[in-house]
């Protein structure tokens, strides 16, 4: 991001998982450094560079919960009138050798459900008809929801994503048309979510679904947590299903 004032000043602002990982590596020629979780603040760190110089500012994860805001929840300029990206879920809790977002991002951090099917209707209210699901594995939404609760003396919580619900509802939103979402974890795609693809109207018949490689021994060493057999099983029952 390139801000240039009334003076023709230019200040270079970057961002995201790569910034992050390099945020303190000497020699940056940049004025604004900010991490993964705190987009919301980048016109303001903007300002602050203007009058006391280079900034970098980075969340830790020990202040993600209390602070973090989700991306759908800022302002935006939207390239189409009837698509919509809606972030449910930021973080990954899964190990992949190749992957640098667990350790930038952090742990699993889940929207809260209401929340998100507020902003939905929001959206369609303002003639959205499209609505991309967005989440670093989104299969596993709501788990830590779940456990929260059941931290907090709830018995009855059943430790649990709650993604299928999730797109049945977004679906049964009012002048919502189409649902699509990104992007799903192979070894945590359940029956639950296909059957709620074939059951909400709302819902693509598209699935994307990452294989990674059709090698054992490689999906091991990636740290995948599936096999190219059970690959395959869960896509013939994804095909069968919906």
């Amino acid at each position: 991001m390139v801000d240039e004032d009334g003076d023709g000043v230019r200040l270079v602002e970057v961002g995201g998982e790569f910034a992050q990982r390099l945020a303190h590596q000497a020699g940056l020629q940049v004025d604004v450094v900010l991490g993964t979780h705190n987009v919301h603040r980048a016109a303001q760190l903007i300002e602050e560079a203007r009058s006391s110089g280079p900034i970098t500012e980075i969340l830790d994860e020990a202040v993600v919960d209390d602070y973090a805001l989700f991306p759908s929840a800022l302002p935006v300029k939207r390239e189409t009138t009837y698509r919509s990206w809606v972030t449910i879920q930021i973080g990954c809790d899964n190990t992949c050798a190749y992957c640098i977002v667990p350790a930038v991002r952090g742990k699993e951090i889940s929207r809260p459900f209401d929340q998100i099917v507020d902003e939905v209707r929001s959206l369609a209210a303002t003639g959205v008809s499209e609505i991309f699901l967005l989440g670093q594995n989104v299969n596993s939404y709501g788990r830590d929801l779940s456990l929260a609760s059941r931290r907090a003396g709830d018995a009855d919580v059943r430790v649990a994503p709650q993604f299928a619900a999730l797109l049945r509802a977004v679906g049964e939103v009012p002048g919502v048309r189409r649902v699509r979402y990104m992007s799903p974890h192979p070894k945590d795609m359940r029956e639950d979510t296909l059957l709620a693809m074939a059951e909400t109207a709302a819902v693509c018949e598209h699935l994307h679904y990452p294989l990674q490689s059709g090698s054992d021994s490689v999906l091991a060493a990636m740290h995948r947590g599936y096999t190219a057999q059970r690959y395959l099983e869960r896509l013939a029952q994804a095909r069968a299903t919906i």
